[in-house]
Protein backbone atom coordinates (compact mmCIF):
# COMPACT_ATOMS: atom_id res chain seq x y z
CA UNK A 1 0.00 0.00 0.00
CA UNK A 2 1.42 3.39 -1.00
CA UNK A 3 0.93 6.51 1.08
CA UNK A 4 1.74 9.96 -0.29
CA UNK A 5 3.43 12.41 2.06
CA UNK A 6 4.48 15.92 1.10
CA UNK A 7 7.54 15.22 -1.12
CA UNK A 8 7.92 11.45 -1.02
CA UNK A 9 5.96 8.28 -1.45
CA UNK A 10 6.68 5.54 1.08
CA UNK A 11 5.22 2.16 1.85
CA UNK A 12 3.22 1.68 5.01
CA UNK A 13 5.91 -0.64 6.36
CA UNK A 14 8.63 2.02 6.00
CA UNK A 15 6.45 4.58 7.75
CA UNK A 16 5.81 2.20 10.62
CA UNK A 17 9.51 1.38 10.92
CA UNK A 18 10.61 5.02 11.01
CA UNK A 19 8.20 6.18 13.73
CA UNK A 20 6.77 4.87 16.96
CA UNK A 21 3.22 3.47 16.89
CA UNK A 22 1.83 6.44 18.79
CA UNK A 23 2.82 8.80 15.99
CA UNK A 24 1.15 6.55 13.46
CA UNK A 25 -2.24 6.64 15.14
CA UNK A 26 -2.06 10.42 15.55
CA UNK A 27 -1.02 10.77 11.92
CA UNK A 28 -3.94 8.63 10.81
CA UNK A 29 -6.30 10.65 12.96
CA UNK A 30 -4.93 13.84 11.40
CA UNK A 31 -5.39 12.38 7.93
CA UNK A 32 -8.92 11.30 8.77
CA UNK A 33 -9.81 14.66 10.30
CA UNK A 34 -8.38 16.46 7.26
CA UNK A 35 -10.37 14.18 4.97
CA UNK A 36 -13.45 14.84 7.06
CA UNK A 37 -12.86 18.58 6.92
CA UNK A 38 -12.38 18.40 3.16
CA UNK A 39 -15.56 16.37 2.81
CA UNK A 40 -17.49 18.83 4.98
CA UNK A 41 -16.11 21.78 3.02
CA UNK A 42 -17.08 20.15 -0.27
CA UNK A 43 -20.54 19.37 1.09
CA UNK A 44 -21.00 22.98 2.21
CA UNK A 45 -19.97 24.22 -1.23
CA UNK A 46 -22.44 21.84 -2.86
CA UNK A 47 -25.23 23.02 -0.58
CA UNK A 48 -24.37 26.67 -1.26
CA UNK A 49 -24.41 26.03 -5.01
CA UNK A 50 -27.76 24.25 -4.72
CA UNK A 51 -29.12 27.14 -2.66
CA UNK A 52 -27.87 29.60 -5.30
CA UNK A 53 -29.59 27.60 -8.04
CA UNK A 54 -32.78 27.38 -5.98
CA UNK A 55 -32.65 31.08 -5.18
CA UNK A 56 -32.18 31.96 -8.85
CA UNK A 57 -35.08 29.74 -9.86
CA UNK A 58 -37.37 31.29 -7.25
CA UNK A 59 -36.25 34.79 -8.22
CA UNK A 60 -36.93 34.10 -11.91
CA UNK A 61 -40.34 32.73 -10.99
CA UNK A 62 -41.14 35.85 -8.96
CA UNK A 63 -40.04 38.08 -11.82
CA UNK A 64 -42.22 36.13 -14.27
CA UNK A 65 -45.18 36.44 -11.90
CA UNK A 66 -44.65 40.19 -11.45
CA UNK A 67 -44.41 40.72 -15.22
CA UNK A 68 -47.55 38.64 -15.76
CA UNK A 69 -49.50 40.66 -13.16
CA UNK A 70 -48.29 43.96 -14.65
CA UNK A 71 -49.25 42.86 -18.18
CA UNK A 72 -52.66 41.69 -16.98
CA UNK A 73 -53.32 44.99 -15.18
CA UNK A 74 -52.15 46.99 -18.21
CA UNK A 75 -54.36 44.97 -20.53
CA UNK A 76 -57.36 45.41 -18.22
CA UNK A 77 -56.89 49.20 -18.07
CA UNK A 78 -56.40 49.57 -21.82
CA UNK A 79 -59.41 47.37 -22.57
CA UNK A 80 -61.55 49.41 -20.19
CA UNK A 81 -60.38 52.64 -21.82
CA UNK A 82 -60.98 51.24 -25.29
CA UNK A 83 -64.46 50.05 -24.33
CA UNK A 84 -65.43 53.50 -23.09
CA UNK A 85 -64.05 55.07 -26.29
CA UNK A 86 -65.99 52.57 -28.42
CA UNK A 87 -69.12 53.43 -26.51
CA UNK A 88 -68.61 57.16 -27.15
CA UNK A 89 -67.87 56.64 -30.84
CA UNK A 90 -70.86 54.38 -31.32
CA UNK A 91 -73.15 56.83 -29.51
CA UNK A 92 -71.82 59.74 -31.59
CA UNK A 93 -72.60 57.90 -34.82
CA UNK A 94 -76.02 56.90 -33.53
CA UNK A 95 -76.77 60.53 -32.72
CA UNK A 96 -75.72 61.66 -36.20
CA UNK A 97 -78.07 59.17 -37.79
CA UNK A 98 -80.83 60.29 -35.44
CA UNK A 99 -80.23 63.93 -36.36
CA UNK A 100 -80.22 63.09 -40.10
CA UNK A 101 -83.48 61.22 -39.78
CA UNK A 102 -85.06 64.11 -37.89
CA UNK A 103 -84.33 66.60 -40.65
Amino acid sequence: MLVERRDSVATAAERAGNRPDTDESVSRRDDISLQGMTTITAAVRDVEEEEDVTMRAVLLQLIDTAVFIFNLAFLTVTEAAAASQRHLITRKHQNKLFIVFQE
